[in-house]
This record gives structure tokens, C-alpha cells and sequence, in this order.
């Protein structure tokens, strides 16, 4: 899992850049951009005990099947059941690395729950609060490697449904080979190159939401 200390470090080296960055795209329209960046968007405990579990009954059986087949002389069976506890709890510490969770966990389930934690962050950070209801919440979740856009009603009601999908999927990509703020920067740009002209900036143009990057560790 990563350390709460680069987590830190990592949102302090493009803070600055994309609320500037924010700030800015937002003079040219009337949508407001939220940047959410979280550690991870679920524990996947569910993954990490089946898992231990199975290798917990795959020692014990693997030990058993060796004294059945005479390729061991007898079965200790305290000495088998301590050494499987002990490989099992193993295994399931090392699985909250981000590493092994990516193994264990498939891509459909962490895009779930990237999508859930997308929806409640926009309830947390009230991105729903915009005269026009046209608030973007960008949410980056860092282990899963995962991007979301989620919008107000204001904006869904003139971009199709699918074009949320294909953005989030096509930064998600991007996200693989470069940082979340490059991330957050080209979502911004996309949606002002694309559908900036269809929310023209107010007469008055108020910044409704802030414009800082939202650090959480973990939604729920």
C-alpha cells in the first residue's frame, strides 16, 4: 500500500499547477472542475482473506497429500496447520500492496468500486453545488490505476451518457503512462476543447466550487 507520505508528496508536486490550471479553464466556461484524488477506492478485504484462505487449505492439503504418498515419513499435524496459519497470514498482509491487489482483484471490480467511491466523493464534496448544476467532479483513484468523470445533471442533459465512459477510459490510459496531474489536466482541457462551447461562461462567472485538488486516502 502506498505510504500516506508519498501520497503527500505526490499531490504537493502538481497542487499548485492545477488549481492554477483549474482557475483558468474555468474563465472560459460555466462548468466548474472538482479534482479528487484518492489513495484507493475500496480494501478488496473480500479478495485478500479468499485468497489466504485457499492457500491455507492448498498447504494443508499439499502437506497431506505428501504423507498419503509416503514422500514424507510422518504427518505432523500441528507442525503442518502452524506453518499454513503462518504462510496464509503472511500472504494476506503482503496483499495489501497495490502490487498484488492489481493480481488478485479483477479490472471489472475495481472499476466498480472506482465508480461507486466516484459517486459518493461527489455527494461529499458537493459538486452538485452550482446555480446551473454544472459541476464536474475528476476523480483519480491511484491504486486502481483508474480515472472517473462524473457530472451534475446540468451537463448530462447535453452530453451523451456514453461520452463519460469513453473519457474516463481514455484518461484512465493516459493515466498508465504519465502522473495523475497530467491526468487531471488532460481531462480538463478534453471537456473544455469539446464541450466548452456549450456552456458558455455567466455574465458574472462566479467560482462556485473551489478550485483546490481534494486529497482523500480512502472514500466511504
Amino acid at each position: 500500500m502506498m505510504t500516506s507520505e508519498f501520497f503527500i508528496n505526490l499531490c504537493q508536486t502538481f497542487h499548485a499547477q492545477l488549481r492554477e490550471h483549474v482557475a483558468r479553464g474555468e474563465t472560459k466556461t460555466s462548468l466548474e472542475f472538482v479534482p479528487v484524488i484518492a489513495k484507493t477506492s475500496g480494501d478488496y478485504f473480500v479478495y485478500r482473506y479468499f485468497f489466504s484462505t485457499v492457500l491455507f487449505l492448498l498447504l494443508l492439503l499439499v502437506s497431506f497429500t505428501a504423507y498419503m504418498f509416503g514422500w514424507v515419513a510422518d504427518f505432523p499435524y500441528k507442525t503442518a496447520v502452524a506453518a499454513a496459519l503462518l504462510t496464509s497470514f503472511g500472504f494476506y498482509f503482503l496483499s495489501s500492496s497495490r502490487h498484488v491487489l492489481r493480481f488478485l482483484v479483477p479490472r471489472a471490480v475495481f472499476l466498480e468500486h472506482v465508480s461507486r467511491a466516484a459517486r459518493l466523493a461527489f455527494l461529499r464534496f458537493e459538486v452538485f453545488q452550482t446555480k446551473s448544476r454544472t459541476g464536474i467532479l475528476i476523480y483519480i483513484s491511484m491504486l486502481e490505476h483508474a480515472v472517473y468523470v462524473y457530472a451534475d445533471k446540468g451537463v448530462i442533459q447535453k452530453v451523451p451518457q456514453a461520452y463519460w465512459a469513453e473519457l474516463g477510459a481514455k484518461l484512465a490510459q493516459d493515466f498508465s503512462h504519465n502522473s495523475p496531474g497530467d491526468s487531471f489536466v488532460s481531462a480538463i482541457d478534453e471537456l473544455l476543447k469539446v464541450h466548452g462551447k456549450e456552456f458558455p461562461p455567466c455574465a458574472d462567472n462566479q467560482n462556485e466550487l473551489s478550485d483546490e485538488l481534494r486529497r482523500v486516502e480512502y472514500v466511504d
